[in-house]
């Protein structure tokens, strides 16, 4: 990065450092400059470069440069969409998490309606587990934004966000299922739960050792959670 451009960064980073604006409807709302709907096809296209690169090298290899090599685009072609890296950091956060995470982590708890909580929250957890095993993507790039919410304020409260979202909806089913648990104890078993299926993450997602028996260690971890849940 040119010196130029580290002060732009700089000024960018410290004009604006909040990457949601207020909540909607429980779930934050983007910035007044994020539109999911309104994207084009040429700002998707960068945004899903970005979002490789980023699970792939971090953000130490996250340059507007080689995003631009990588979608086979000119520097200055990035820059009309994304004027900053930090500009285009905040988007390709806002659009996985729109696009992936909402679609995917917070439906899977939505369109379960005419089920048992228990049914939710199997399907739930299943889907959890298998999208970390299976999905090369997913473990790459939380545990780089992961790591990143340690020193980065954008990061670190689209962290705290997913986290306190489905914690919470864990909670509610835990309680439907175990009507007598205390509310403390509901949420800490949510808490336990994400607590297992990060650490599932780091043995049995991409670039981990192979491992002998994935579905056996799926089937487990489902059962013990449905133990655990059900604990008096």
């Amino acid at each position: 990065m040119s010196a130029s451009e580290e002060t732009l960064e700089r000024r960018d980073s410290a004009a604006d450092n909040t990457l949601f604006g207020k909540e909607s409807r429980g779930r934050p709302g983007a910035k007044e400059s994020f539109d999911i709907a309104t994207l084009t096809q040429r700002q998707i296209e960068i945004l899903e470069v970005a979002r490789h690169v980023f699970a792939e090298g971090g953000y130490a290899e996250f340059t507007m440069r080689k995003i631009a090599n990588a979608a086979g685009m000119h520097l200055k072609s990035i820059q009309y969409y994304f004027k900053t890296k930090r500009e285009l950091l905040q988007a390709m956060f806002l659009y996985v998490f729109y696009h992936y995470y909402i679609d995917g982590y917070i439906e899977v708890f939505e369109e379960q309606h005419a089920v048992t909580p228990k049914q939710q929250l199997c399907a739930a957890i299943r889907f959890l587990l298998r999208d970390i095993v299976e999905n090369p993507f997913t473990g790459a790039y939380y545990f780089e934004l992961y790591a990143m919410s340690m020193r980065d304020k954008d990061a670190e409260e689209l962290v705290n966000f997913m986290y306190t979202d489905y914690r919470g909806r864990f909670q509610e089913l835990i309680m439907k299922m175990n009507p007598t648990l205390e509310e403390r104890a509901a949420a800490d078993r949510a808490t336990l739960i994400a607590s297992i299926t990060e650490g599932i993450c780091l043995f049995l997602s991409r670039g981990k050792p192979n491992h002998d028996e994935p579905e056996s260690t799926l089937r487990e971890a489902e059962a013990r959670i449905l133990d655990l849940v059900m604990a008096a």
